[in-house]
C-alpha cells in the first residue's frame, strides 16, 4: 500500500530521543502504519549513530540514512534526502525533539481528501510532560513533496551557519497559495529537562549563528550566480532490519 505521509527527520546524537520516537510509532494503529513512512536522516553521528540504536518490532517503514562528512548544522541536507527518497505524496517535516502523536497522525490521515495540496500546513505545540500550550515551530511543515521541491529545497551552501532556515520558508511560501495553522494537531515538544538529548548535544542550542557569514554568503552567491546547492555531502543508506 503506498504510504499518505512520510514523516522527515535529521538526527545527530540524540538516542533517547529517537527511542521515544519509536515507541511512539509503534503505538499507531495498524491501518496507520500502513499508510506511514519515517526516513531519519542521521547528521554524522560519532558516538550514538542512529543505526546502534533501532528498536525492534515498531511496525512502522523505516528507511535511515547517514551522512558521511560532519559539517555543523547539516539537518539541511538530512531534510533534503528525506523528501528526495519520500515514496509518500505528503511530508511532515520537524525535527528530532518533536512527536507526532497518534491522535495527530489519526487527524491528518481523517482529513487526507480535505488536504490542499497548495497549501503550507504548521502545527501547534504542546511541551512534555505537562502537555502545556508552547509557540507555534517555524520549521515544522506539511505539505506535498511536489510543493517542497517546487521552493527548491533547502540550501546546503549554509550548512554550518545557525539560523539560516528562514531562508527556505520564505521560498515555500512564495510558492505556495497560502499558508494554514493547525492550532488542533499539536505537536508534542520535549526540552532538555524532560530527555537531555532531545535537541543538539555538545553544542549550545545557538552555537554557530554568525549574521556576517551568512549575509557574506548571500552576497558571494548573488555575484558568482550560485544556485541552491543540494546532496553537497556524500552519504549512504542503512540497512534496517525487521
Amino acid at each position: 500500500m503506498q504510504p499518505i505521509v512520510t514523516f522527515v527527520y535529521a538526527y545527530y546524537e540524540n538516542p533517547g530521543m529517537f527511542e521515544i520516537q519509536q515507541k511512539t510509532w509503534a503505538t499507531y494503529t495498524d491501518k496507520q502504519k500502513a499508510r506511514l513512512e519515517v526516513i531519519v536522516t542521521d547528521d554524522c553521528s560519532s558516538n550514538s549513530p542512529a543505526r546502534d540504536h533501532l528498536l525492534p518490532d515498531t511496525g512502522v517503514d523505516l528507511s535511515l540514512y547517514e551522512i558521511t562528512e560532519k559539517v555543523k548544522w547539516n539537518w539541511l541536507e538530512c531534510r533534503n534526502i528525506g523528501a528526495h527518497y519520500a515514496k509518500g505524496r505528503w511530508l511532515l517535516l520537524t525535527d528530532m525533539d518533536h512527536v507526532v502523536s497518534p491522535s495527530v497522525i489519526a487527524k491528518i490521515m481523517k482529513q487526507e481528501a480535505y488536504l490542499e495540496p497548495r497549501t503550507v500546513y504548521q502545527f501547534g505545540r504542546v511541551k512534555a510532560p505537562d502537555m502545556s500550550w508552547y509557540k507555534f515551530h517555524n520549521d515544522s511543515f506539511f505539505l506535498t513533496k511536489e510543493l517542497f521541491w517546487q521552493s527548491g529545497g533547502y540550501d546546503e551552501d549554509f550548512s554550518g551557519l545557525y539560523g539560516t532556515s528562514g531562508m527556505f520558508r520564505n521560498r515555500l511560501f512564495m510558492v505556495a497559495d497560502r499558508n494554514k495553522k493547525w492550532d488542533d494537531l499539536p505537536l508534542i515538544l520535549y526540552g532538555r529537562e524532560v530527555q537531555p538529548d532531545a535537541s543538539t548535544v555538545g553544542m549550545a542550542r545557538k552555537e554557530g549563528r554568525d549574521p556576517e557569514a551568512i549575509r557574506k554568503m548571500v552576497h558571494g552567491k548573488k555575484e558568482q550566480g550560485r544556485d541552491i546547492q543540494r546532496f553537497v555531502r556524500p552519504y549512504r543508506k542503512v540497512k534496517v532490519n525487521g
